[in-house]
């Protein structure tokens, strides 16, 4: 119960989060050149962006995770267990 903060820092290649479906996300995602995809949403590529997600029930949640990403280039994508 609680937050739980994760961060990850890559320089080249792809990264695949898996969430339970019980528990609330925020994500903060920075990369120079790279492609996104969070759960069932479409892939989008973004060039030196930072790209800021919120699950919809993450403030009033008991369990929530943080996730702050930062790399120069590849893939993240988020998916639900």
């Amino acid at each position: 119960n609680g937050e739980a903060v994760i961060s990850i820092r890559s320089l080249i290649g792809n990264i695949q989060i898996l969430i339970p479906y019980e528990v609330e996300v925020q994500l903060n995602h920075s990369i120079i050149v790279g492609s996104v995809t969070i759960f069932q949403e479409k892939e989008h590529r973004i060039v030196n962006e930072t790209v800021v997600y919120k699950s919809g029930e993450y403030d009033q949640a008991e369990q929530k995770v943080k996730i702050i990403t930062a790399g120069l280039t590849g893939k993240l994508e988020v998916k639900r267990v």
